[in-house]
């Protein structure tokens, strides 16, 4: 939810918002257009793949993110491609309420949250989708999440993953198999200026937790990812 006197994007949570039974059913999602079926697929990737480089992931959440990295890998391209598959409609389903289960968002989601505030317009989805691949090669490029991107790189289907690089790979293909590849901050109205006062705003806007990221990262490193997302 934004707030557009304080370009603010923000979650609401209290408990009375939590069911006590949730049915998740894929025949609802089979109308969902191509363009948000990628969209929030790729929300929920993000879900799982922050919570595998999160400092305090534990061994249960890891267990449910890597599954759903797996499902989402596997058949978001499916159901891209042709929304009427089934199958693959509920494997998606599936991955993202695993993804769910144990939500250990990093900074990615503060900064996508960020951007969002100016632009109320940009769908979520796609936001996180621009700036992934700078935000998840600051820390390949630092050896700094060796093991767990190894870990979402075979769970993504790559042989024999060796670094960090191997999973950055694996997810620019995903990106590309959604038909993401094209997507531009400068198509949803961000101006290459503005991008000065977004790491300021990351200490300010709820999201992801900041402090859980696999390096400390400071306001210029902010920058740096944002101004290499930046088309």
């Amino acid at each position: 939810i934004t707030n557009e006197k304080t370009e603010e994007k923000t979650g609401i949570f209290f408990p009375s918002m939590f069911p006590t039974l949730a049915v998740v059913d894929s025949n609802l999602m089979m109308s969902v257009p191509p363009k948000f079926t990628a969209y929030q697929g790729m929300d929920a990737f993000y879900h799982a793949a922050e919570s595998v480089i999160n400092k305090n992931e534990h061994p249960m959440g890891e267990m449910f993110a890597l599954k759903a990295i797996e499902l989402i890998a596997k058949y978001l391209p499916v159901a891209y491609k042709d929304g009427s598959n089934k199958e693959a409609r509920a494997y998606v389903a599936l991955a993202n309420t695993l993804a769910g289960y144990y939500m250990l968002c990093t900074s990615q989601h503060t900064m996508e949250h960020v951007m969002g505030g100016y632009h109320d317009d940009l769908v979520h989805g796609a936001g996180l989708i621009m700036i992934s691949h700078a935000y998840f090669d600051f820390f390949a490029e630092r050896k700094a999440s060796e093991e767990p991107m190894i870990k979402m790189a075979k769970a993504m289907g790559v042989e024999n993953p060796t670094s960090g690089k191997d999973f950055i790979r694996a997810l620019d293909d995903l990106i590309a198999a959604v038909g993401c590849a094209d997507l531009r901050m400068s198509d949803a109205g961000i101006t290459k200026e503005e991008l000065k006062k977004y790491p300021k705003r990351v200490h300010e806007v709820l999201g992801g937790d900041i402090t859980a990221d696999p390096l400390p990262l400071s306001d210029a490193d902010y920058l740096a990812i944002y101004e290499a997302s930046y088309r």
